[in-house]
């Protein structure tokens, strides 16, 4: 990339930044939960009956809590929400590049800023739930394998590791998109091989982070606890979801296609 396309990305960040909503509101009772956890650690837990969450959730804590303990939590969590919005604008004008090289940089701003105001991503950047980061990997991650450098590669590796400690489910759509598209650009062995060390890497290094913002709790024992949970207890035992109104959504994109 050349100066004016990181002029581009830069101005095209800036302005989803201040032209959408700031807080689109917490959806869900673990949007707040996960919001004290990231302000307060370990004072959140000391009084929680139970210390579940956490364990999956370092990789938006310790980020969030360092941006908001070097400012004010309003400040921390805008810095925060910069970033993703940063690297998803960035990931897709970067895959437009790749794969629309004849297309001009009006063109491709254009078409990634029509990507980066979709209400998806923006409701869930406005929103401290997890999404919000698993958007910006899956974008990340697929962006950076597909430019076929192997540091690159690496670094995309890096981010399906510290994926898997803010949403182990979210991290595998991160690793399946890796997989998928690094297969597609016929990456070397040696690449993966490095990517899966970098992936650990920052797993573990996210744990011995947990050990310092979490003192008192034990990573290896909150996640033994939880594998107990009935997972089904969490589901409907009707298929609602073949009600719901956004199956509209890849019923079009397949008619389009």
């Amino acid at each position: 990339m050349n100066r004016r396309d990181f002029g581009v990305i830069a101005g095209i960040s800036i302005f989803v930044f201040f032209a959408a909503r700031m807080w689109t509101g917490l959806d869900t009772p673990d949007s707040s939960f996960y919001t004290s956890l990231a302000l307060f650690g370990d004072q959140i837990t000391d009084r929680a009956p139970f210390d579940s969450y956490y364990w999956t959730r370092l990789g938006y804590i310790a980020p969030v809590m360092v941006l908001t303990s070097l400012t004010t939590p309003e400040i921390g969590y805008a810095i925060y929400r910069f970033i993703l919005i940063a690297v998803i604008v960035a990931s897709i004008y970067s895959i437009l590049r790749k794969f629309a090289p004849s297309t001009t940089t009006l063109t491709r701003a254009y078409l990634t800023t029509v990507a980066a105001t979709s209400t998806v991503i923006l409701s869930y950047l406005g929103n401290p739930y997890l999404t919000g980061f698993i958007l910006a990997a899956t974008c990340a991650v697929t962006a950076l394998v597909a430019t076929q450098r192997t540091d690159l590669v690496v670094l995309a590796g890096a981010i399906v590791g510290w994926s898997a400690q803010v949403n182990p489910a979210g991290s595998i759509l991160v690793a399946t998109l890796f997989v998928a598209t690094a297969l597609f650009h016929q990456q070397r062995i040696r690449a993966y091989v490095y990517s899966a060390v970098a992936a650990i890497a920052v797993f573990l290094g996210f744990i011995g982070i947990g050990l310092l913002i979490f003192p008192g709790l034990s990573w290896w024992e909150t996640f033994n606890a939880t594998r107990e949970m009935n997972l089904s207890d969490f589901a409907s035992t009707s298929l609602v979801w073949l009600t719901d109104i956004s199956l509209l959504v890849p019923t079009t994109v397949l008619i389009l296609a």
